[in-house]
């Protein structure tokens, strides 16, 4: 150490409470415009998120892709994750009180098809053969049909058709104009209850209700559903990938709010006025922070006029007595902004993967959702309604016991 910064640190010594006051708003000012930055990018995570839960965790969806055609989106480097489903048939629903959804609607999803799609579980389990089936609770709450848990189902399945044209559920029931031509038969085990799913996987004029199977193997000539997630640089040349695989597609449908957002876009006028806010925010903070900083530095300086005429007699220039002004700005700056650095640590955005419940259990990551174990609940009997913000305690756990426990996302 020289001679100048040991006058630096003596001098800094000599006046504590100033050296204090300078680190403590060097400390605000750098965890206030931190705090900011966080605000504004935790709304946009959070809008992300929001937008998961109601269009479903992807970015594009390639409908009528043949199975044979899967190789060229599991081998494409561009493509970070895929689901599949597949559209089985429409079934009667006796006992339907909705005259505009007569009809269940038979779906199958691969494993990861029920978390990219957003399904929030209330009761049960997934399926775990093409045998057994996920209902929404909209049928009892729209159709006022009850169905529970165990409840087997013997169903006659086949395609809506008008005019020798088949229909979907695009197309809203045409009553008398339309019918149902049975195709095969088959038996359902209800395993588990879901929430009504989000307007993407259930049109609100659609005329069966969304029912889920697991999709074990698809056949060769079955047509499918492929729900692509991009990388970063997919995502921004989007344009490019989506050309070489609609090739092998009949359609291309981008899940447009939920990319506009995590493409950054400033279109959205909503956006233009966050970031502004935060703009102007910061602005000021680094301003009033400049000025407040300067004058404790322009005080610094006075106090030290005697010290710095000492200096010049014993032939110190100018450029050394500037140093001194350096190390104790340095000194300053290397002792307050990691100090609240800790505030950088927090600022993480909205995070929806594990979390720690408030009374001691945990969430765990399953294929559809999370689940939260509260202490001394089998694992075989918790599962429950989550979504991307927070998970919620069921009606009922295993054994018919209720409870409160709740697990919030860590954010």
């Amino acid at each position: 150490m020289n001679i100048l910064q040991k006058c630096c640190f003596r001098s800094m010594r000599e006046n504590r409470k100033r050296t204090a006051v300078t680190i403590i708003g060097i400390i605000m000012a750098v965890a206030l415009i931190t705090g900011v930055a966080c605000l504004a990018v935790s709304f946009r995570a959070s809008i992300v998120e929001y937008e998961k839960l109601q269009n479903g965790d992807y970015n594009y969806l390639y409908s009528g892709v043949r199975a044979e055609h899967l190789t060229y989106f599991e081998n494409n480097r561009h493509i970070t994750k895929l689901a599949m489903a597949a559209g089985i048939g429409y079934a009667e629903l006796p006992g339907s009180q909705n005259p505009d959804k007569p009809y269940l609607y038979i779906r199958a999803l691969d494993q990861e098809a029920f978390d990219t799609l957003s399904l929030q579980f209330l009761e049960g389990r997934l399926p775990e053969n093409d045998s057994e089936l996920v209902i929404s609770r909209h049928i009892s709450s729209n159709g006022l049909v009850k169905y529970e848990v165990g409840d087997v189902l013997a169903l006659d399945i086949g395609q809506r058709v008008s005019d020798g044209n088949i229909l979907n559920q695009q197309n809203p029931y045409l009553y008398e104009k339309e019918s149902l031509e049975t195709q095969a038969v088959q038996s359902y085990t209800i395993v588990g209850i879901i929430a009504r799913p989000n307007d993407a996987v259930e049109a609100r004029m659609a005329p069966g209700y969304s029912v889920f199977t697991l999709m074990e193997k698809p056949e060769q000539d079955t047509c499918l559903e492929v729900y692509a997630s991009y990388t970063d640089w997919g995502l921004r040349h989007a344009d490019q990938v989506n050309a070489a695989l609609s090739e092998v597609s009949e359609g291309v449908t981008e899940n447009y709010w939920l990319n506009k957002w995590l493409r950054f876009s400033f279109s959205s006028s909503t956006l233009d006025m966050i970031y502004a806010m935060a703009a102007v925010a910061v602005a000021i903070i680094i301003v009033t922070s400049v000025f407040c900083i300067r004058n404790s530095f322009m005080i610094s300086l006075m106090e030290k006029v005697k010290l710095y005429g000492r200096l010049s007699s014993v032939g110190a220039t100018s450029k050394q007595q500037r140093r001194i002004v350096y190390y104790e700005a340095c000194f300053l700056g290397l002792f307050g902004i990691p100090t609240s650095g800790g505030s950088l640590r927090n600022c993480r955005g909205l995070d929806s993967g594990e979390g720690r419940g408030r009374s001691g259990g945990e969430c765990h990551r399953y294929p559809a959702c999370f689940r939260y174990i509260p202490p001394g609940c089998a694992d075989s009997g918790c599962a429950v309604r989550c979504d991307n913000f927070f998970l919620r305690s069921p009606v009922g756990a295993a054994g018919g016991k209720n409870f409160s426990h709740q697990c919030h996302a860590r954010q």
